[in-house]
């Protein structure tokens, strides 16, 4: 929707009014701060605007964002996300942790980040941005954070699995889940036990979570609790237990308990 909405903007920049950019980027940030709908033409006009003066128009448009109607910060965030600059990536970041805005103004600021991963600066940015607020008060917020990190690990970034293992323990549901996604994705044999315990979680998706992360990582120990949790009443749950064992075992026993078990008992 917001991409659909910078190309009608792309259209009305010709619109402009000539006059000087500060009274122009003025006017328009004003006419965001009462925007409602995104649809609103003097909405799109004043977004224009904005994107017509450029790099110039960012930071008193990141920075009037708290005082704006939903609407313009919508669109104020798709003005961010248009500017691939390092400013771009920075303003962004700085909206992800401020608390003044809604969980759903930041979880979009998180998604516009994690969409400019192309160059070393801006991951740089992105991922201290990111870290620091994997533990922010909104629980949406860590969620979207969470799940950021957990599909970009950086390889050999012990700070991303660190976030991961302490997500994985958070009082919200979905954070533990994306965490326990992530640490799977990780491939990384350090996170094995953060896998098992999440095999007891009270979840049931952070359950299965666990056991499809131990199909990715090789974790020796993690063969016993996988036998036991085969007794899960879970026939979904148990489907993926069995592969999991499968990829630590390299039997396939599917979620046959006695079977396991014997194997285990005569290995």
């Amino acid at each position: 929707m917001l991409t659909a909405t910078l190309v009608i903007v792309s259209a009305l920049s010709g619109l402009a009014q000539a006059a000087p950019d500060s009274q122009r980027v003025t006017e328009a940030i004003a006419d965001l701060t009462r925007c409602k709908d995104i649809k609103a033409p003097r909405c799109l006009e004043a977004l224009a605007t904005l994107s017509d003066v450029g790099p110039a128009a960012l930071q008193p448009a990141a920075a009037a964002l708290p005082r704006m109607a939903q609407g313009g910060q919508l669109l104020t965030i798709s003005l961010l996300g248009a500017d691939t600059t390092d400013k771009g990536t920075t303003l962004l970041g700085k909206a992800v942790l401020d608390s003044r805005l809604s969980p759903t103004i930041r979880t979009l600021a998180v998604s516009e980040l994690t969409q400019r991963y192309e160059s070393k600066s801006a991951k740089l940015i992105i991922t201290k941005y990111l870290l620091e607020a994997a533990t922010v008060a909104d629980a949406p917020v860590r969620a979207a954070v969470v799940r950021a990190l957990g599909n970009r690990p950086t390889k050999g970034d012990t700070r991303v699995l660190q976030a991961l293992l302490t997500a994985a323990n958070d009082a919200d549901t979905t954070v533990r889940l994306e965490a326990v996604l992530g640490l799977g994705m990780s491939g990384d044999e350090s996170v094995g036990p953060a896998l098992v315990r999440a095999l007891d979680d009270e979840a049931p998706r952070v359950r299965t979570a666990a056991a499809d992360g131990l199909t990715f990582v090789k974790y020796a120990p993690a063969v016993r609790p996988l036998i036991d949790a085969i007794r899960n009443s879970d026939a979904v749950f148990r489907r993926v237990v069995g592969e999991a064992l499968a990829y630590q075992t390299g039997n396939r026993f599917g979620d046959d308990y006695g079977l396991w078990r014997e194997w285990y008992r005569n290995r």
